[in-house]
C-alpha cells in the first residue's frame, strides 16, 4: 500500500474555548455554546479565506486534517480536542478549503499534543493537507 502524496497544506491557529470541549458543554448554557460555536466558526472562516486568497488555494478532492494542541499545563483529552476544534473545521468548509469533513473527502484525521514552554504559546492548530489520488 502506497502512502498518500501531499500536494499542499494550509493551517489556522486559535485559542481554544474550554466551554466548547465535551466536558465544558455539560455545564454551559445552550445559547452560550451556540454563540461561541458561531464566533469560532466565523473567525476560522475569515482567517482561512484570507490565506486561501493570498495563496490561490484550490480545494482538493481529498484531504487530511491534523489538529494539534500546543499546551503549557495540561493537554485536553482527545475527544475534547476534537469537539473544541469542530467549529474551526466547519469554518474551513465555509471558506472553501475543503468540501466536507466526512470520510468521503477526509482520508485521515489526526489529533496531536505538543508541549510548549509558556501559556502565551498555547493554541490549537488545524492543518489541512491536500492528498493526491493514487
Amino acid at each position: 500500500m502506497q502512502s498518500p502524496m501531499f500536494v499542499d497544506n494550509m493551517s489556522i491557529s486559535f485559542k481554544h474555548e474550554t466551554r466548547l470541549t465535551k466536558n465544558g458543554m455539560k455545564t454551559t448554557h445552550g445559547r452560550t455554546i451556540a454563540r461561541l460555536t458561531k464566533d469560532q466558526r466565523s473567525k476560522a472562516h475569515r482567517m482561512a479565506r484570507q490565506k486561501a486568497k493570498k495563496r490561490n488555494w484550490v480545494m482538493p478532492e481529498l484531504a487530511q486534517i491534523t489538529v494539534t494542541q500546543y499546551y503549557a499545563r495540561k493537554p485536553m483529552d482527545y475527544d475534547g480536542l476534537a469537539c473544541a476544534s469542530a467549529p474551526a473545521i466547519d469554518g474551513l468548509i465555509d471558506a472553501g478549503i475543503i468540501k466536507d469533513d466526512s470520510p468521503k473527502y477526509i482520508t485521515d484525521y489526526r489529533l496531536r499534543h505538543v508541549k510548549v514552554s509558556t501559556v502565551k504559546e498555547a493554541r490549537v492548530e488545524v492543518c489541512v493537507s491536500s492528498v493526491q489520488k493514487s
